[in-house]
């Protein structure tokens, strides 16, 4: 919870009204309705609109605001080794160093990156977040921008990254009611490596797009095709689709025709089930693969045209991709 969260409760309850002076402040004094009260270095509290007998009030709420900042004051070291090494991309002698001032040790970790639809975060969902997931003493905790947070989790044996994220997406979304996708790099096993765990994860969420509808979790490690493909550079894109297609772009087909074929082929190529999903007769959706296949030349039957078309979705996004990075 934030202090002026804090605040503002307290003059719902009491009536009073609080604020922080940039002050320094020693013992509670009370003089014509107002309190006045360290609690930090040159902070203090001053409350006004309240009587003598609320003095208990005061001095619960003033430990209570000491006691925020001195966790923000110990999460200051971790706070700059995560900046080294995420933001900066330090040397590691003075990610090491940072290390060192913090407690934090190499151990196994996983790199996980949540990203928020856009909006659906806040500096509320932040300190909720932080407290459910980043409160382990060896766990690094880090706010990439307004929409993206990134957490070095430590593994143990048996640990399972999938799972973990399951359960971010999962709490995120019962706790906070904000939607959340999830993205994590394989195991690391140094503080400098965090780095390359976040470029993974981060590499993640570009090229699950590239394969369509983006899952709430995704594995690096078990992205093959997309991999390959976010790799792969523009005039190499172009190529690509102008010998299938004899123009740099998909084939001219209506949106019907093409939601029909990447349902075919979300389905395993099983013509009974995506037939049954897209509520047609069985025979209905054959002709529509007869159909496709008239107008693009690939018969979506065939498991090599069918990954071909599929590899040229992907070719396409990646164009546009690429095209956005440009402008």
């Amino acid at each position: 919870m934030q202090i002026t969260d804090i605040l503002n409760e307290a003059e719902k309850i009491t009536g009073g009204r609080f604020e922080l002076i940039d002050e320094p402040g020693g013992e509670i004094s009370y003089s014509d309705g107002v309190f006045v009260i360290g609690v930090g270095k040159d902070k203090t509290l001053r409350a006004a609109g309240l009587a003598i007998s609320d003095e208990k009030q005061v001095r619960l709420l003033a430990g209570g605001i000491r006691m925020l900042f001195e966790e923000k004051k110990k999460a200051e070291p971790v706070n700059l080794l995560a900046r080294l090494i995420f933001e900066d991309n330090a040397p590691v002698s003075e990610v090491y160093r940072a290390a060192e001032q913090c407690g934090i040790t190499n151990v196994d970790r996983y790199v996980f990156l949540m990203r928020f639809e856009a909006g659906e975060e806040d500096d509320t969902d932040y300190e909720l977040l932080k407290e459910a997931f980043g409160s382990a003493d060896q766990d690094i905790f880090f706010r990439i921008d307004y929409n993206h947070l990134v957490i070095a989790h430590a593994a143990g044996e048996g640990f399972d990254p999938r799972e973990y994220a399951l359960m971010m997406t999962e709490s995120v979304m019962s706790e906070a009611m904000v939607k959340v996708k999830v993205a994590y790099s394989g195991r690391k096993r140094t503080l400098p490596d965090l780095r390359q765990g976040y470029l993974e994860a981060y590499a993640a969420f570009n090229a699950a797009v590239l394969g369509g509808v983006v899952p709430d979790v995704i594995s690096y490690e078990i992205l093959g095709v997309e991999r390959i493909v976010s790799k792969t550079d523009e005039a190499t894109c172009r190529l690509f689709l102008k010998e299938l297609y004899g123009h740099e772009g998909l084939p001219d087909i209506d949106d019907s025709m093409k939601a029909m074929a990447v349902e075919f082929l979300d389905n395993d190529l099983e013509i009974s089930e995506t037939a049954r999903k897209l509520y047609m007769h069985r025979n209905t959706f054959i002709y529509q693969l007869d159909k496709f296949q008239k107008q693009t030349g690939l018969n979506l039957r065939n498991f090599k045209d069918a990954m071909t078309y599929k590899m040229s979705l992907m070719i396409a996004k990646r164009l546009e991709q690429l095209t956005e990075e440009e402008m």
